[in-house]
């Protein structure tokens, strides 16, 4: 099934070669011009639902893009032990009180 074409391959090896020599540089090229058009973020059409369901959880419930995700490490006991919960809790209310936090959800 593929000794057909691996015999093509084996006698067209050169001309193979100077195809991908020739169509790298162009793909290359084609994607040097298409990267700095891609922009961060979502894709966003604010004539559908879910995007005017979003607005609507963003100004009534203050949800917004950036999260705090709390890990940390125990350097001794368990993870059930009551301590690492109180610093971490502790960490969590410093960052409620910064005045660019909109809101938060306990």
């Amino acid at each position: 099934m593929f000794s057909a074409p691996g015999r093509l391959a084996c006698r067209r090896r050169h001309a193979i070669v100077v195809g991908y020599l020739l169509l790298v540089p162009l793909l290359v090229w084609c994607a040097a011009t298409v990267f700095p058009r891609l922009r961060g973020g979502s894709f966003e059409v604010p004539d559908c639902e879910s995007y005017a369901a979003f607005k609507i959880l963003e100004r009534d419930m203050k949800v917004g893009g950036a999260d705090v995700l709390a890990l940390w490490t125990i350097p001794e006991g368990t993870i059930d032990d009551i301590s690492p919960y109180r610093a971490a809790f502790e960490a969590l209310a410093r960052i409620e009180q910064d005045p660019a936090v909109v809101g938060h959800v306990p």
